[in-house]
């Protein structure tokens, strides 16, 4: 799916301010990414439970569930280009597994490991700042659940 980021990032207004403009290109990059990520969950009725969670074992970009109470941990990769290679090449193995014992970590916290049904997913946004558009791409469960 293609967006024209002025029509889908709810906060426009601070993409001119001083604190956005200030900040590293690969950072700006990667906030557009990540706001762009939730609002698409958002559009797909779930709801944001936490954003860049931190565990021992990594970071969970974005928790949301759903009105079933599923729990969906979502990986976001945002890119300008393929210049680094394929983007879906960047969620390796060793990310797999950090994400997964990452989602077990919070599950645990929260009191809900062993009472809850979880996926991982991952948004791919590829994101031109200068054409102010973005491509989305969603991979629903990309490890499976392992209850």
């Amino acid at each position: 799916m293609t967006v024209n980021l002025s029509d889908f990032l709810p906060q426009v207004d601070f993409f001119y301010s001083d604190d956005f403009l200030s900040l590293p290109h690969s950072r700006k990059v990667a906030l557009v990414g990540q706001i762009l990520a939730r609002q698409f969950l958002l559009n797909k009725d779930r709801e944001i439970l936490a954003e860049n969670y931190y565990t021992n074992p990594g970071e969970i970009d974005i928790v949301a569930r759903d009105k079933s109470g599923r729990i969906y941990f979502v990986e976001v990769k945002t890119r300008t280009s393929e210049r680094q290679g394929r983007i879906e090449e960047s969620v390796h193995l060793y990310k797999q597994q950090s994400l997964l014992r990452s989602a077990y970590v919070y599950l645990y916290h929260k009191g809900w490991l062993g009472k809850v049904s979880f996926q991982i997913d991952v948004v791919f946004v590829q994101v031109d700042l200068q054409a102010k558009t973005a491509k989305i791409k969603y991979l629903a469960n990309v490890i499976e659940d392992k209850y």
